[in-house]
């Protein structure tokens, strides 16, 4: 939904990247936008991969924690390198060294770079008990049980991609094939209970994953697919598919 424009130095184009828009808000912004300025020149769909995403490597000034903005600082320990008057607008400065900021708070575009997905998905699964080996080396399982539990469950999801009826083997590399591109999401610890009761035994480390494939009505669409990732082994086990 892009309208032509004269040809100018690139320097005078801005990209905006938006993440969480509904298609109504979408059709809302747009409309406004068209209608009221004539630099906006409209919007590409980046639900899922295309080659504009993959050339996209936007700037990250800051991360906004409620009152708070986190920004990278230099060796003496100035934050807000670039001097924008973040305290004049009633946010506090908060500053984190570079080598830290960088890897883990610096933002990410999950356009499909192998590169890039082995060196977030290392830090990633270090922080879930690895020991910064990618996702790329790991082995992905899925047992009968999940099979019948994700074609009960998630069977629309399944059907959809063109997943349904696979055996565990050939669902589990389906789904590999897909994931060494992509970023991890929602790291986290689900502690383990059975009748209600605690039990540290089925304790799990979880986390997100979104793949990509052609829908049976023509188009592309992502799932998410969550992930319990077994340190000891470096495999991952499906859990959902939606």
């Amino acid at each position: 939904a892009l309208r032509s424009a004269n040809t100018q130095s690139t320097e005078l184009y801005f990209v905006v990247y938006m993440t969480n828009i509904s298609p109504a808000q979408l059709r809302a912004m747009h409309a406004d936008f068209e209608g009221s300025s004539g630099a906006y020149l409209g919007y590409v769909d980046c639900s899922t991969w295309n080659v504009l995403k993959l050339g996209l490597s936007l700037p990250q000034v800051a991360l906004r924690v409620r009152d708070s903005i986190i920004t990278d600082q230099d060796d003496v320990g100035t934050p807000n390198q670039v001097g924008y008057p973040f305290e004049e607008n009633g946010f506090a400065i908060v500053g984190v060294a570079e080598e830290l900021y960088g890897p883990l708070l610096g933002f990410r575009l999950d356009n499909g770079v192998p590169k890039w997905a082995d060196e977030d998905s290392s830090i990633a699964l270090t922080v879930l008990g690895g020991d910064r080996q990618p996702m790329s080396t790991t082995s992905v399982i899925i047992d009968e049980r999940r099979i019948e539990y994700l074609s009960n469950g998630h069977g629309g999801s399944l059907a959809g991609a063109g997943l349904a009826g696979l055996d565990p083997e050939e669902l589990a590399e389906a789904i590999r094939a897909k994931l060494d591109l992509g970023l991890i999401y929602n790291l986290r610890f689900v502690e383990g209970k059975r009748g209600g009761v605690q039990d540290s035994t089925l304790d799990a480390m979880m986390f997100t994953v979104q793949v990509e494939f052609p829908h049976a009505s023509g188009s592309v669409r992502r799932y998410l697919v969550g992930m319990k990732y077994l340190a000891a082994t470096h495999t991952c086990e499906v859990v959902t598919f939606y």
